[in-house]
């Protein structure tokens, strides 16, 4: 988990803590930390994720933001985390067509598809998914073999197996965190809709 401050779009400091056992126990003290740094009321805006992921987590960061807003009247806009991932991309010219996926704190993986809009910005083509790593893998193969321009991101921590080794190319890592967040708002994604997107794994 992490929380950065931005003066307009210029980054002035950020602050990073590993997640153990699942917990963002510390996440209230590292905007506490961070607000430390400025006035409150000098707060503009006010970014978190929105999911997909643990609904209890984002329900507390949200919860969160929404108590920073009110001490310092700052507007509060949701990214949504393949929003992040998309943001954090850096091959240039842009790939028309990116499928994101990311692990979950229940070791399955959430994965979407997007193609770029006529503003550069990417937008989905269908609703996700949350896959285990065994229907994950043959997934990606599928995709792979119906569209040769496409392009794959996700987290650095994520392994190819031997098949996928091959397409190595295919695939950007990264490492998304606060500053991935806000950045993503400066590039045109973001809503004032702060629903959380809930994910039920009862049916699965």
């Amino acid at each position: 988990m992490s929380v950065a401050i931005f003066n307009d779009e210029v980054l002035i400091e950020s602050i990073t803590e590993k997640i153990t056992n699942n917990k963002i126990d510390k996440l209230s003290l590292l905007i506490k930390n961070m607000i430390d740094l400025v006035k409150p009321n000098t707060l503009g805006r006010i970014f978190f994720t929105k999911g997909p992921g643990s609904y209890t987590a984002m329900r507390s960061i949200k919860a969160l933001a929404q108590g920073v807003s009110v001490l310092s009247n700052a507007k509060v806009i949701a990214v949504d985390n393949f929003q992040i991932y998309l943001n954090d991309l850096k091959l240039r010219p842009e790939p028309n067509m990116i499928t994101v996926f990311f692990i979950d704190f229940s070791e399955k993986y959430f994965l979407r598809n997007y193609t770029i809009s006529k503003e550069k910005i990417y937008r989905p083509v269908d609703d996700f998914k949350h896959l285990s790593l065994e229907k994950l893998e043959p997934k990606i193969e599928t995709i792979l073999e119906s569209n040769k321009e496409i392009l794959f991101i996700t987290d650095k921590s994520f392994t190819l197996n031997k098949k996928l080794e091959n397409f190595r190319k295919k695939f950007e890592f990264v490492e998304p965190n606060a500053v991935s967040v806000a950045n993503a708002y400066f590039s045109g994604y973001g809503t004032e809709n702060l629903d959380i997107i809930y994910h039920h794994t009862y049916y699965e």
